[in-house]
């Protein structure tokens, strides 16, 4: 198994998803190989026998102690906290049930079963600096060459302090490594002809953080789209999870269509949690547009689940 740490060089327009690294890595295949590789590559998505899984990019902090990676928060029964009459407490309580990140270490208490979210809040570990991400909305001018008017636009950019971002990539990893070495020099996500999304591409070998033999669940660590036949776990009293609305373009700067909107697809998020009875694969590729479209090819969307096996502490 690896982990990939990309290190900015710049902002980057893009939230760097399950989805998105699929599609810039898929991109980068049918350049750095052949659409020939690419193709027999996604067959095998297809058949549900995917060749490399990948997670979500989730940001890494570098300090003087050493580098803290961070992971979401996981979904979980929420702790039965004792109202108060304090303002003081209250305010407390109400910083804790906003806390989007975790270190390694915690996941491992969770993930081991060693705690719940009753004990992450008396802990008190919750109350440490979390990655310092940012989002900055960036002015833009658009000019009429013919009136020599112009229109002031916004767009959102993304740069991380103290470190960077690093997602974890398993299964057949030599192809997507010779896809990165492309990547590092054209960019990952949007506006990458103008210079954003440049980072700096470090791959090492790694396990996860936690590998828990009587696991009763899982987490993902990439945006789930689960197949039909996965629908009763999910539909579970123990499934905990958020949902998250995905509509992006076909290829980008590698093919140009008149209609470039894929279909929208609902997804769980990135730690979200969902009862298991076994050790599988979970998730699919759904198709969000093709060759019905006018397009020469099915384009499918990442949805296989990055799982980080589980067991449940009771509340």
């Amino acid at each position: 198994m690896k982990r990939i740490y990309l290190k900015p060089r710049s902002t980057y327009r893009t939230a760097l998803h399950s989805d998105t690294l699929f599609g810039c890595v898929c991109w980068a295949i049918r350049e750095v190989f052949s659409e020939s590789r690419l193709e027999g590559l996604l067959k095998r998505f297809a058949s549900g026998d995917p060749p490399f899984q990948l997670s979500s990019a989730f940001p890494f902090r570098d300090a003087a102690d050493g580098r803290t990676h961070f992971y979401p928060h996981p979904m979980l029964q929420p702790a039965e906290l004792e109202t108060s009459q304090k303002l003081a407490e209250a305010e407390r309580q109400k910083r804790f049930r906003k806390v989007k990140w975790v270190t390694e270490a915690t996941l491992g208490k969770f993930a081991s079963g060693a705690w719940n979210e009753g004990d992450y809040y008396a802990s008190g570990a919750w109350q440490a600096d979390g990655p310092q991400l940012m989002a900055v909305e960036v002015q833009h001018n658009t000019i009429d060459r013919l009136s020599g008017g112009g229109q002031l636009y916004s767009l959102t950019e993304y740069a991380v302090s103290d470190g960077g971002l690093y997602f974890w990539l398993d299964g057949e990893t030599d192809v997507v490594e010779g896809a990165f070495g492309f990547l590092t020099h054209f960019g990952i996500g949007g506006d990458s002809s103008l210079g954003k999304g440049q980072f700096e591409i470090e791959v090492t070998d790694a396990e996860l953080p936690v590998t828990t033999a009587d696991a009763d669940r899982f987490m993902t660590l990439s945006l789930y789209a689960p197949r039909e036949s996965e629908m009763d776990a999910v539909r579970s009293d123990g499934a905990w999870y958020n949902l998250t609305v995905r509509k992006g373009k076909v290829g980008g700067p590698f093919l140009r269509v008149a209609d470039f909107w894929k279909k929208s697809l609902t997804m769980f998020a990135e730690g979200s949690t969902f009862p298991i009875d076994g050790p599988k694969t979970f998730g699919h590729n759904p198709i969000v547009k093709g060759i019905a479209d006018g397009l020469p090819f099915d384009v499918q969307h990442y949805g296989y689940a990055f799982q980080i096996p589980m067991k449940t502490k009771a509340a």
